[in-house]
C-alpha cells in the first residue's frame, strides 16, 4: 500500500551504498542473510534483544508538572479515589439514605 519494502526481525543493520542493509537469521537461525529494500522507503523491524542496551547521555530529565482537572469545573460533585474503596462506600451511603 505504501510502495515500500519491509524487512522483519533484523539482527544487525549497516549503511550500504544503496540504503540500509539488514542481517537476518533464517531457517531457525541455520543461516544468515543480508537484505536490502530496493523500492520506496525501507521499513525495517529489529528482532527483540538483538542489540545490547546502551546508556545514552542526557537520555531524559525530570521536570515538575502541574496537572489540572477541568472536569471538576463542570460538575456538581467530584470524587477522587480508588474505585474499590469509593464505590462500596458510595453504595452503602445511598442504601442508608434510601432507608
Amino acid at each position: 500500500r505504501i510502495g515500500s519494502g519491509i524487512i522483519t526481525d533484523a539482527t544487525d543493520l549497516e549503511a550500504g551504498e544503496q540504503g540500509p542493509v539488514a542481517t537476518q537469521a533464517v531457517f531457525a537461525a541455520s543461516y544468515t542473510t543480508k537484505s536490502r529494500v530496493s523500492k520506496g522507503v525501507p521499513v525495517i523491524t529489529v528482532k527483540p534483544n538483538s542489540a545490547p542496551v546502551e546508556p545514552a547521555a542526557a537520555a531524559g530529565a525530570v521536570e515538575a508538572l502541574t496537572v489540572s482537572f477541568p472536569i471538576f469545573e463542570l460538575v456538581d460533585y467530584g470524587v477522587v479515589g480508588d474505585l474499590f474503596t469509593v464505590v462500596p462506600q458510595l453504595t452503602e451511603e445511598i442504601t442508608a439514605r434510601k432507608g
